[in-house]
């Protein structure tokens, strides 16, 4: 792999995964199809994928200490409610027709366009990192 990443990379990949978990049923189910012919990968894709995506971007911009507090706790509400669908008892959320039809979903969904709020109400402050 390359050397490190930048900062501006970095923010750029959690908005992208932001506006993918805000995003409508539909998109989210055409990116995990391209997703699956990417990687190649055998069968469906899970879509638990769609958190791993925001999850690998908010951790690898973690190091650089660029969010404010108001973003930082937008962020923390959205990892939250995954941690929280990752419960063996609702592992019914982690299908293609959960992603249209549960209440789950719906809540990821305002949770990132919150996230995405926060991000960008102060996208300048972001982008003069290191």
């Amino acid at each position: 792999m390359g050397g490190p990443r930048q900062p501006k990379r970095v923010v750029a990949q959690l908005v992208a995964a932001l506006r993918l978990l805000a995003d409508t049923p539909d998109a989210q189910r055409a990116w995990l199809a391209d997703y699956l012919r990417q990687t190649r990968a055998d069968g469906d894709a899970s879509v638990e994928e769609l958190a791993l995506h925001f999850e690998d971007a908010a951790q690898a911009l973690s190091p650089f200490g660029l969010l404010w507090d108001a973003q930082e706790q937008a962020l923390a509400a959205l990892r939250a409610e995954l941690s929280a669908l990752r419960d063996t008892r609702r592992a019914h959320v982690w299908t293609a027709a959960a992603l249209a039809g549960s209440v789950e979903w719906g809540e990821v969904r305002r949770l990132a366009q919150c996230a995405l709020a926060a991000l960008e109400d102060s996208g300048a402050a972001l982008g003069s990192g290191a």
